[in-house]
C-alpha cells in the first residue's frame, strides 16, 4: 500500500497548470513545479512550487486491514519576485492576488469533483505566512507566501 501524496502533489500542479488565473496565463506566465522553481541566481517572475509533505501520520484500519487513512501537509511557496525599486505593497498585494486564485481553484475543485481526484478525503489550507526578502545585490525584491494545506486521504 502506498501513498497519496506524490499522486495529489501531480494533480494540484495538473490543475493550476490549467487554471486560466494562475498557469494558463496568457500575459506573462507564471511558473508552478513540484519542488524548487528558484533558480539560484534570482529573476523577476511569478511562481508556484508545490514542496514536500511534512507531519505525514498513517492510521491504518485494523489488524491485517488493506486500508488507511493518511495526514499529511502539503507546503506551497507562492513568490513574486521584482525589481527593489517596485515598492513591496504591490508586490504583496501581486502575491496575495495568486493566493486568493489557488484558494478559489481548490474550492471548486471540491465541489466539481468529490472526492479530490478520485481519492477519498479533503483538503483545506491550514496555515499561511508571508515574508519579504532582497538579493544579495539589493536590485530584487520578493514576497513569498507559504501556504501549509492539509490534505486527509483516504487509501
Amino acid at each position: 500500500m502506498g501513498t497519496t501524496q506524490a499522486t495529489n502533489k501531480a494533480a494540484l500542479k495538473t490543475r493550476f497548470q490549467a487554471d486560466t488565473d494562475l498557469g494558463a496565463s496568457t500575459t506573462k506566465p507564471i511558473q508552478i513545479s513540484r519542488g524548487s522553481a528558484l533558480p539560484t541566481t534570482r529573476i523577476e517572475g511569478e511562481y508556484i512550487e508545490i514542496g514536500n509533505a511534512v507531519d505525514i501520520d498513517e492510521l491504518h484500519a485494523g489488524l491485517g486491514a488493506d486500508s488507511k487513512q493518511e495526514n499529511y501537509v502539503i507546503e506551497i511557496i507562492i513568490s513574486i519576485v521584482r525589481s527593489s525599486r517596485i515598492p513591496y505593497d504591490t508586490v504583496e498585494d501581486r502575491a496575495y492576488v495568486l493566493y486568493n486564485h489557488l484558494w478559489d481553484s481548490i474550492i471548486d475543485w471540491r465541489s466539481e469533483a468529490t472526492p479530490f481526484n478520485g481519492i477519498d478525503g479533503w483538503m483545506k489550507i491550514a496555515r499561511k505566512s508571508s515574508s519579504e526578502f532582497f538579493s544579495s545585490d539589493m536590485k530584487e525584491r520578493e514576497c513569498r507566501i507559504t501556504i501549509d494545506l492539509q490534505v486527509t486521504a483516504r487509501i
